[in-house]
């Protein structure tokens, strides 16, 4: 037995062993404060984090409108700019109608398609541009090239008696190098063979012109092409 058990009373006793029990407590305190203190700090962190979170959100909403207001501000711009356009195009538009509801000097109504193209509706197309009317569809049949000179030369069609087969240099002019095929399927169907011109090339071969690629090169003159027929408009 310790000598203390036998000296100290027993409220001494009872004091040492509280005091045991408090200092545990306090120990336990200690630690949990710990705890709660680490706590507090990472719940701070989080709040720093989502406040700059939320700055960042806010800059961006700002960076949008911005954005947003240049956007409006060029969308009045251009419906300015089209309202502009409407009031230039519409006198153009009513002078093109006065032209196209004319009739040319056989009677027969023209219409525009594209790429500046006149349908006189009578089977021909005119080109303003070169001032030379085109039979729209191809001849019949594939043909040799004297046999393509021979037979089509000053042919009757439309009224007109003067239709011929066209030079390679003519033939050429219903290239179009923005589109593919290179010529007007509107104007011109059946264009995707090659056509025979009148310009010969040596004493064996002739000029023919392909409107799927809008090459041109000489064949043989007993080849077999197409044929489409030209006039000069103002005949």
């Amino acid at each position: 037995m310790n000598f203390l058990d036998h000296t100290l009373p027993d409220a001494a006793q009872h004091y040492l062993d509280t005091l045991a029990q408090l200092s545990v407590k306090q120990a336990e305190q200690n630690d949990l404060m710990e705890k709660t203190k680490a706590q507090n700090l990472f719940q701070a962190s989080q709040i720093a984090a989502l406040t700059t979170h939320s700055a960042e959100q806010a800059h961006l909403v700002k960076k949008c409108q911005m954005q947003i207001d240049v956007l409006e501000n060029k969308l009045v711009k251009l419906e300015k700019n089209a309202a502009w356009l409407d009031r230039k195009v519409e006198p153009v538009v009513e002078n093109q109608n006065k032209f196209l509801d004319r009739s040319d000097t056989r009677g027969s109504k023209v219409w525009q398609l594209k790429y500046g193209y006149l349908d006189n509706g009578n089977g021909t197309i005119t080109d303003p541009k070169t001032g030379l009317m085109w039979k729209c569809e191809r001849e019949c049949g594939q043909y040799t090239w004297q046999d393509a000179m021979n037979r089509f030369n000053r042919i009757s069609f439309a009224k007109f008696d003067d239709w011929r087969l066209p030079t390679v240099e003519v033939l050429k002019t219903l290239i179009l190098r923005d589109i593919h095929p290179n010529i007007s399927e509107e104007a011109f169907p059946d264009s995707e063979t090659w056509f025979w011109s009148s310009t010969e090339f040596g004493s064996t071969d002739a000029w023919g012109v392909f409107f799927q690629n809008g090459k041109s090169t000489h064949y043989l003159r007993t080849q077999r092409l197409a044929v489409r027929l030209v006039r000069t408009s103002q005949s």
